[in-house]
């Protein structure tokens, strides 16, 4: 029993070594860190850090109103705020400033990369690939191409997906013929892993998975159906047809807790692109998808991941590279198994998302914008090198098996020694003028790769040789991870860091006084941190602020963002090295001043102007004096009772509860008035006025407001969206389903 246990979880164990040996700067030292840019600290790590407050206080993460005067935390799938990775976080205590420690982020990045690897040696061993040969085809995988390099977690834990969805689904076509139902099972486990994808966070991988489950459905039902007899075509595709509808409805309904917020989300927002900024339902004009591009030299990288100095495209620096040894492996995969269909649509997989990465400078990117609906949605090309890799990981295993067959059949390499070692008889000379004469100057990455081109081409001559052992095995192994470790650029190196002042998470830490004196002052009230990179204060240390880190943006909040007053700033937050005087708190990193001009929390106004569209609301407050504004309130449409006229006798408005999606107020009026309140104007909050239902009106371009009646009221909002509420509905609902397929559905 032990022995047979033992060997079943052999792969797994050998994998984990393999991703600690991989990740050994940052899991075996605490020298390195991922992170220290200001977009990876000020989003995805700080809203982690919020996901984590709000499940340890056994709360949804629907409503954020520490960013951007309050937004839709859920609306935006890149927060990935229903991702189960986050219940794993949330297990491990957090540090004294209260944010994730950084060496457990380190680990969960690693987690990521180890179940990446599970996921594809499972497809590997699927597709007859032998042990070995899966387990390289998992290491090129989760160490190199497009995973090793993304470094975002919620693409990461998209990213991971894709190999278990591939290999449902060819369970399913596989089942379809003898055992209609398991090959059903089977099509929603493949459902599960999408709405898996989903809650992940970036909808655009989610779309490539789709396009891969599409593509090789379609692909593996022309192959079985084109040698079947004509009448038996029919009854092959209507029976393949469920299996797609099966997939697509698991995929829907456990991602319907994201999908439907982001849905809802949608026609509120704004998304910077390029010079501009256009609404987030709108096409992507085509002008503005080359962002991230994959020039024609790109094509180098495959071999040298710093050629051109590394300046292999434009934007984002991925490539697919996953080792010059794998290299070899994918080509001789190719050759050696071509007969195999799977090798064929692994090969076109990984050569058309390789050409529609180059973007304007390959037609099949136009072509296809032009004609496939929603691809717009992709946006960067280079994000299709995801797919590159996932088929040259599969390519490599296919040429492992083969090389290691057929080690010692000379005869059957003859040809392929010829072509590699032309290819190295090319490289070394053109290494003679940089060797004699230094010209042109040889960079360390490129004589890296150029090192590695030689060792691998000695390698593989010492295998064909009929050296095909277990020790052979390891070697290759070692060697791919010896290749890819120093081109693996995602760690980066604290004392480096420190000397350049780019470490953005001692920044956001540095935080810590200035956090500690605002949460000591009586609120609510908001904060406007005003720097070059302004750290994300509101969700890693939960303050309220105008500011934040996002990729869409509620587009009044916008437009009204130069009207601090309207927001309740009553704090500006600078560094240190700030000349204004009379600062109210001052550290070696922060300054603190008071905002005399603030508007309170909520006040109340009697006095309306109705502008029928919100630009000219916008229009008229930007011309509109503070004063004004307290006293006059712009709203689209007239009420259906007037507003008392202010008797000039004081009001009064107090909050009393102020909580992540709930807030209470006291309200003291004489005369019936319009309450407003310095909170985004967004769908799902609901508002009662002494316990009666009441409609909340979009007031000044952008907040809320509440008429209340003459004398003492009392004002409690929720926010409690249909969408969160129906989506959950559905995620429990299809999990539940999945469960008892699980239990009750058997092959």
């Amino acid at each position: 029993m032990t022995s047979i246990g033992l060997s079943k979880w052999r792969p797994a164990v050998l994998l984990l070594l393999i991703t600690v040996i991989f990740n050994w700067r940052t899991l075996l030292t605490r020298q390195f860190t991922l992170l220290s840019e200001a977009e990876g600290v000020n989003q995805g790590y700080s809203w982690l850090v919020f996901c984590i407050h709000r499940i340890r206080h056994f709360q949804l993460p629907g409503w954020d109103p520490f960013t951007f005067a309050g937004r839709s935390f859920v609306g935006e799938m890149q927060t990935s705020a229903f991702s189960p990775f986050n219940l794993l976080l949330a297990a491990i205590p957090l540090n004294r400033h209260g944010l994730v420690y950084p060496y457990a982020y380190n680990v969960y990045i690693a987690v990521l990369h180890f179940l990446a690897a599970c996921f594809m040696y499972l497809l590997a061993r699927e597709l007859k690939q032998s042990r070995f040969a899966s387990l390289l085809a998992a290491v090129c995988f989760s160490c190199g191409g497009f995973f090793a390099r993304v470094g975002w977690p919620d693409m990461m834990q998209s990213c991971i997906w894709l190999p278990l969805t591939f290999l449902f689904v060819l369970r399913a076509f596989r089942l379809v013929r003898f055992h209609r139902a398991a090959a059903w099972r089977n099509s929603a486990y493949c459902g599960l892993t999408i709405g898996l994808g989903v809650l992940g966070g970036r909808l655009h991988i989610v779309m490539m998975q789709a396009i891969v489950v599409i593509t090789a459905a379609a692909y593996y039902a022309w192959r079985e159906t084109a040698t079947e007899p004509v009448q038996l075509r029919s009854s092959l595709l209507h029976r393949a047809l469920p299996i797609a509808g099966i997939a697509a409805l698991f995929a829907f309904g456990v991602g319907a807790i994201q999908l439907l917020p982001s849905i809802e989300y949608s026609p509120y927002v704004i998304r910077a692109i390029g010079p501009t900024a256009i609404a987030a339902k709108s096409v992507i004009p085509y002008t503005y998808l080359g962002g991230n591009i994959l020039s024609p030299h790109g094509l180098l990288t495959i071999l040298f991941p710093f050629g051109f100095n590394g300046a292999n495209g434009i934007g984002e620096r991925l490539s697919p590279y996953m080792g010059v040894f794998p290299m070899i492996l994918v080509c001789i995969g190719i050759a050696f198994n071509w007969r195999n269909h799977w090798v064929r649509y692994f090969f076109f997989l990984a050569l058309l998302s390789f050409l529609y990465a180059m973007g304007p400078f390959f037609g099949l990117h136009g072509f296809l914008y032009a004609l496939v609906p929603w691809l717009w949605m992709l946006r960067e090309p280079t994000r299709l090198l995801y797919l590159t890799g996932f088929g040259m990981a599969i390519l490599a295993g296919f040429g492992a098996d083969a090389l290691l067959a057929k080690a010692s059949n000379f005869v059957v390499w003859r040809g392929a020694i010829r072509v590699f070692t032309a290819v190295v008889a090319v490289f070394a000379v053109a290494l003679v003028p940089s060797l004699l004469f230094n010209k042109p100057e040889l960079n360390n990455w490129v004589a890296l790769s150029l090192v590695l081109v030689f060792l691998s081409y000695g390698l593989f001559r010492y295998i064909v040789a009929g050296h095909s052992s277990r020790a052979i095995e390891f070697v290759i192994i070692a060697f791919i991870l010896v290749d890819l470790s120093p081109f693996d650029w995602t760690a980066r190196n604290k004392t480096e860091l420190e000397k350049s002042n780019s470490n953005y998470l001692e920044r956001l830490v540095s935080c810590d006084g200035a956090v500690r004196f605002l949460k000591s002052q009586p609120g609510p009230f908001r904060v406007q941190v005003e720097d070059a990179q302004p750290p994300n204060i509101g969700d890693a240390f939960g303050i309220y602020t105008t500011g934040g880190t996002a990729a869409t943006f509620v587009y009044t909040t916008g437009r009204l963002k130069s009207r601090l007053d309207l927001f309740n700033v009553e704090y500006l937050m600078k560094p240190a090295k700030a000349t204004d005087p009379n600062p109210v708190y001052a550290d070696s990193d922060w300054k603190i001043y008071r905002n005399p001009a603030a508007f309170p929390h909520a006040w109340l106004v009697h006095q309306i102007d109705v502008q029928p569209t919100r630009e000219d609301t916008l229009y008229r407050i930007d011309a509109f004096k503070a004063g004004d504004l307290r006293s006059t309130a712009f709203i689209k449409k007239p009420l259906s009772e007037p507003l008392g006229p202010p008797s000039g006798q004081p009001e009064a408005v107090t909050v009393t509860g102020y909580g992540i999606d709930h807030m209470s107020l006291s309200v003291e009026s004489h005369g019936r008035a319009l309450l407003v309140l310095s909170e985004n104007s967004y769908p799902g909050w609901q508002a009662t006025v002494n316990g009666r239902p009441t409609a909340i009106h979009e007031v000044d371009g952008g907040l809320r407001g509440i008429v209340v009646p003459d004398g003492a009221s009392t004002v409690a909002l929720q926010y409690a969206p249909w969408s969160i509420r129906i989506g959950a509905i559905l995620s429990l609902a299809a999990l539940l389903s999945l469960a008892a397929i699980f239990i009750f559905v058997r092959d």
